[in-house]
């Protein structure tokens, strides 16, 4: 258990700059800090450079830290308690977000995440992030006004995020994304990122690289895919439309395509 006495206990240790909740069970909330301890508390998240927490998102990130995150540089969250919980997770995640505005670094592990509102958060509020991380996760839908046809409800909804102009690396593992998710994410960031890799999405389609990469990364300089499967129809023109696309492209691999098992 995460408590106020634990933590308290570290407060004199002026240069500890990194702090990690690894599934842990309970945690104190910040208004239950004693009013005395409480500038201590806020001095020791103040100092801190990076934060994991692997846990309860939607119960500690709300409740357990103070404001003063303002030195945060490298975030890695990850929800402990896989569900049906998009509204609340990332309603938690946008919250803490906003008190992030130096964040460099930032990844999601396991995280079911709502891409319209991280995505606007991230562009109005952590300006200087730099490289984005998405591990094994998976886009939960928002509730909004219903439409004669979902591609121009996508596309409407795509235009109107606010473009994230400094992630130059990003990289989607494992990731439960569709091709359509992938247009909402690169419509935020896609026009800064320089890097980007592609491992284990076994949701994309090959057309991927042509309809949506082609449009939304002006500037990308290396493109790494890893562990394509043959049966996705990845083919030489597939390859042969990347080059075609990305001009700039200075960096180009792709990793473990599996073998199309011969039919018997």
């Amino acid at each position: 258990d995460v408590t106020a006495p634990l933590l308290l206990g570290f407060a004199h240790c002026q240069h500890l700059t990194s702090l990690q909740y690894m599934y842990c069970d309970s945690y104190v909330s910040y208004h239950d800090v004693p009013p005395a301890d409480r500038p201590a508390y806020c001095a020791l998240f103040s100092r801190l450079l990076e934060f994991t927490c692997t846990a309860d998102l939607e119960t500690i990130l709300p409740t357990h830290l103070p404001e003063a995150l303002g030195g945060l540089q490298v975030v890695q969250l990850g929800e402990s308690h896989w569900g049906g919980r998009g509204d609340e997770v990332s309603d938690s995640i946008v919250a803490f977000l906003c008190r992030c505005p130096a964040l460099r670094r930032l990844t999601f592990y396991s995280a079911p995440l709502q891409i319209h509102k991280v995505m606007r958060v991230l562009a109005d509020k952590c300006p200087v992030l730099d490289t984005l991380v998405l591990n094994n996760c998976n886009r939960r839908a928002e509730l909004r006004c219903s439409s004669r046809n979902t591609a121009s409800s996508s596309s409407a909804s795509s235009a109107s995020l606010p473009s994230h102009s400094s992630v130059r690396h990003l990289w989607l593992n494992v990731s439960r994304f569709s091709d359509e998710d992938l247009d909402i994410l690169l419509s935020t960031v896609g026009a800064s990122v320089e890097a980007l890799r592609l491992s284990r999405c076994t949701r994309l389609s090959p057309w991927v690289f042509g309809r949506v990469l082609s449009g939304r990364l002006p500037r990308l300089r290396s493109l790494v895919i890893d562990h394509l499967e043959e049966d996705k129809h990845f083919t030489t023109e597939h390859a042969q439309a990347m080059e075609t696309h990305f001009k700039g492209l200075k960096h180009l691999e792709i990793n473990v395509i599996a073998p199309k098992q011969a039919s018997e």
